[in-house]
């Protein structure tokens, strides 16, 4: 499984840098990525020598590629959890430890989860949300998630307006990098980048809860699912 996740998380880098190949954003120089049709190294190098045709297969290849990885790469485990959880606490993000701790005593969302990246809002912007119930606690942080791993410098890279799935269904998290180096997650700005460093679990502070204004279908492949199970 450990093999699989690696597998995965190249591919996703490898789509990443496929579409920073594309038009949507100018590039100086070309990007070279070694990829075989196995998905391992090789020695042919993949240049940014695209014609339009491919963009829109680019488009939606990230999505796709998050998708497949959330349903290959291992489960995270209570040990994960915990080091997140703790790594949440040094960084004062109390409130959303809370919403964790009670999600995590149902017996299954936060277990059926593979890798996941959490965007977490602060105590005082957590306490101002007033739709949040007992109930809606799993939508929430579903919401405020991605089902792959994500640092900081990861999301950078990523072409402005970049769409990937979060974890509630048909919930799309646009991804916006300014020009002094500011990622913005549907208009929320990442704060505190890189909160949480472990291999499964990628946690980062956000200026306010993720807004989203209209459901939409994500892309559908035969063999990828929009949910884990």
């Amino acid at each position: 499984m450990q093999f699989k996740a690696k597998l995965f998380e190249e591919r996703t880098i490898f789509a990443v840098k496929l579409l920073g190949c594309m038009n949507i954003i100018p590039l100086k120089i070309p990007i070279n990525y070694a990829l075989d049709p196995f998905g391992s190294s090789a020695s042919l190098a993949f240049t940014c020598r695209l014609n339009s045709r491919m963009t829109l297969w680019a488009l939606i290849l990230l999505p796709m590629v998050v998708l497949a990885e959330s349903r290959h790469a291992d489960a995270i485990s209570q040990s994960d959890l915990q080091r997140a959880i703790a790594d949440m606490r040094d960084k004062s993000y109390h409130g959303f430890v809370i919403l964790l701790n009670i999600i995590n005593a149902v017996p299954k969302p936060l277990r059926r989860l593979k890798r996941v990246t959490f965007f977490m809002p602060g105590d005082r912007q957590l306490s101002a949300v007033s739709s949040l119930t007992r109930d809606s606690l799993q939508d929430f942080i579903l919401r405020h998630s991605i089902l792959s791993g994500f640092t900081l410098d990861e999301l950078r890279h990523l072409p402005n307006g970049t769409l990937i799935p979060s974890g509630s269904p048909r919930r799309m998290i646009s991804i916006t990098n300014s020009m002094g180096s500011e990622v913005l997650l549907n208009g929320a700005r990442i704060t505190t980048p890189d909160v949480c460093r472990g291999p499964n679990i990628r946690c980062h502070g956000i200026s306010s809860q993720i807004e989203y204004s209209d459901a939409v279908d994500y892309p559908r492949a035969s063999n990828i699912t929009a949910r884990t199970h």
